[in-house]
């Protein structure tokens, strides 16, 4: 018969008493890992399925656990498990990256295989990862930001060299594990609503260090017409957007080299704009969009 899981920040005598009571498995965020490949998507939890058990209760999550706790609830959505409380499905804004990777493979948008663990449950998962992605593997760190916290894994022991803690705080490190891609060339799409309305070129990455370096990753870039990107390009894009209901939005798009194929890297909400209105024409797009909808409303 499946079991009960119950899922808490920290496993104390108390809750060890409801596992007892309840003939249940109790277990810690920590213990999660997330693997999206494509619109499967697997949990594993202490290395066991989640879909071994019937019902999962969240039985609490803090403020650095709510929205992976909001993530595992769309997962138990899609995989059909019962879960409380229905509440953390609501997630919106609040959902951060490993939130939006879910959201764009249950919504069909082609995005890396990514896994997602703690970084204190690598060594568990370590072999796992290797297995699925082989190397090089791209490591990103959760909450970092303007392309900060990213490292190319070359070998196992590299896996070592990742940071545990980050922050002042001394923070649980989280990783977003990503299968490489050899990139032909990457885009960034300004999305407004309905439709892709500036395009422009980024430095294709270069994964050739454990710490990545982007420093001249701005450089070089091109706005390009709109018009000389495929609609279906562009589809993607606004798809995109929409499946994380936004509506300014960035969308970075890289396509592989030799196969053609499309992903989908990441999604801004809220996305830098390049000011100086003789290089770049985003700020009349945008300026040209918002009197749009402040008429239409």
């Amino acid at each position: 018969m499946k079991k009960i899981l119950i899922l808490v920040d920290k496993i104390g005598p108390k809750v060890k008493f409801l596992g007892n009571e309840a003939n249940a498995q109790v277990a810690c965020f920590t213990d999660l890992m997330f693997n999206v490949d494509g619109q499967n998507i697997k949990i594993l939890v202490k290395g066991i399925d989640v879909t071994e058990y019937k019902l999962v209760y969240i039985r609490r999550a803090d403020h650095s656990h709510f929205s992976l706790a909001g993530s595992l609830a769309r997962c138990l959505d899609k995989l059909g498990i019962t879960y409380f409380d229905r509440s953390f499905s609501e997630i919106g804004a609040s959902g951060d990256k490993l939130t939006s990777y879910l959201k764009l493979s249950i919504a069909g948008i082609p995005v890396p295989q990514t896994i997602f663990c703690m970084g204190e449950s690598i060594k568990r998962y370590e072999d796992y990862i290797i297995n699925k992605m082989g190397f090089p593997i791209i490591a990103k760190e959760l909450v970092g930001q303007h392309m900060t916290g990213i490292y190319s894994i070359s070998n196992k022991k590299q896996f070592d060299q990742l940071p545990k803690k980050i922050g002042e705080k001394q923070r649980t490190a989280k990783y977003l594990f990503q299968k490489y891609i050899p990139l032909e060339s990457e885009y960034r799409f300004l999305v407004l609503g309905d439709a892709v309305k500036v395009v422009h070129t980024k430095v294709p990455r270069d994964y050739s260090s454990l710490k990545l370096n982007y420093s001249n990753l701005n450089q070089n870039e091109e706005y390009l017409d709109v018009s000389s990107i495929s609609r279906e390009i562009q589809k993607i894009a606004v798809s995109a957007v929409k499946s994380l209901n936004i509506q300014i939005g960035g969308v970075d798009i890289a396509i592989e080299k030799g196969t053609g194929k499309v992903f989908v890297l990441e999604v801004n909400r809220g996305p830098g704009f390049n000011y100086d209105k003789t290089v770049s024409p985003e700020i009349d797009e945008v300026s040209k969009f918002l009197n749009k909808e402040n008429v239409n409303d």
